[in-house]
């Protein structure tokens, strides 16, 4: 009714025998769009879910629980799941949120192996059902720093902690700014720095207003630090991304009038005498070579999208076209290339179209985003 499309599923809810049946209901009946986060679906008895844990229950409670996670999400058709980083202390289910009491501490070592392939095991099971995992950073506030006497036994609390998990494992950053702004205050770290260093790593955000001393997850002020520095990574990564593809549109562009203008040149010269003798056989060859042409410039769009290194533009720009966080299928291949085909042939309007709203004609028919590979090199 507020048309609100897009859901993301997290914890706080109660287990209930129909949750699924009612997403299902939900979904259908208002045409909704779900992402899933860290405890859901919501199980029978509460647990903490922690990867790292080297408490072999706990442990192996977690991978279930995502395992679980997964398959639900396959029959809601949810292509989004994201995760929470590791604890490196057993943590209570009253504890969430708040001070951490617990003395039971993992040796570090042990607890970054687990949680490592957990996370591994689960992207395996993510891929197979063709839904997209992320990877969210924790936080870590005043109270329980000075708790554990100035340790921190959070995995991912801030830029250098992100970084020694990317030395480890291969992810998809999912930045929480409130849980950065808390993190950073605690650390002594300046939370715009943080930011800048990590903009080019992320590809999902989390944001909400707090104090900078607890996660107090309040709606979003206006002129706030959190908001600015979410509106500096938006807004340009928007912006750098929008360009970078127009760019890459361009190179291709260049590269077919060049195989054009061979195919043009070649039809000319083997043509010439035909043109000298007989004009209306002359135009029939000649329809004939604009075929061909046109025919070379979808063979080109459908084998850019098909094999990596035919798509210089993409390449070059270091960016890639997904759909529902997946690679194109050879289906959508096939339609997108018939589809840039035909925009190319009205290449003026769609340029406009373009920098107007910011994504092709056709994008959203083939629920199509531009994913950027700079952060992934």
């Amino acid at each position: 009714e507020r048309g609100i499309k897009n859901i993301e599923l997290s914890g706080g809810t109660d287990f209930y025998e129909g949750i699924e049946d009612d997403l299902r209901a939900l979904s259908g009946k208002y045409n909704l769009t779900y992402a899933c986060h860290a405890y859901f679906p919501p199980p029978r008895e509460p647990f903490v879910v922690n990867l790292a844990s080297c408490n072999d229950k706990i442990y192996r409670q977690s991978i279930e629980h995502y395992e679980k996670c997964i398959r639900m999400l396959k029959r809601i058709d949810c292509k989004f799941l994201s995760v929470h980083a590791g604890f490196m202390v057993e943590v209570g289910t009253n504890e969430i949120g708040r001070k951490l009491s617990s003395r039971i501490v993992y040796e570090e070592d042990s607890a970054y192996e687990r949680f490592c392939n957990a996370y591994e095991h689960i992207l395996k099971e993510c891929t197979k059902n063709g839904i997209e995992l992320y990877l969210e950073n924790n936080v870590l506030s005043a109270e329980n720093y000075e708790e554990f006497e100035h340790h921190n036994y959070l995995m991912m609390t801030d830029y250098s902690s992100i970084l020694k998990m990317r030395e480890k494992l291969d992810f998809n950053l999912l930045l929480d700014l409130g849980h950065l702004h808390v993190s950073a205050q605690t650390l002594r770290r300046d939370f715009r720095d943080e930011c800048s260093k990590l903009k080019k790593y992320l590809k999902w955000i989390h944001i909400s207003e707090n104090n900078g001393i607890s996660d107090e997850h309040k709606t979003l002020k206006a002129g706030s630090e959190i908001l600015e520095e979410f509106h500096k990574i938006y807004v340009q990564g928007l912006n750098d991304l929008t360009l970078r593809r127009l760019v890459a549109v361009f190179i291709d562009f260049m590269i077919l009038c060049g195989i054009q203008m061979c195919v043009g040149m070649c039809g000319f010269f083997l043509t010439a005498d035909i043109w000298m003798q007989d004009g209306k056989k002359f135009m029939d060859v000649a329809w004939c070579i604009n075929i061909c042409s046109f025919f070379l410039m979808w063979l080109y769009f459908f084998f850019s999208d098909y094999c990596e290194n035919i798509g210089v533009g993409k390449k070059i720009m270091k960016i890639e076209l997904v759909s529902e966080g997946q690679k194109l299928t050879v289906n959508k291949m096939l339609k997108h290339s018939i589809l840039k085909w035909i925009s190319a042939a009205v290449w003026p309007f769609s340029i406009a179209y373009y920098f107007m709203k910011k994504e092709m004609v056709y994008d959203r028919y083939l629920k199509i985003r531009v994913r950027d590979k700079i952060s992934e090199v």
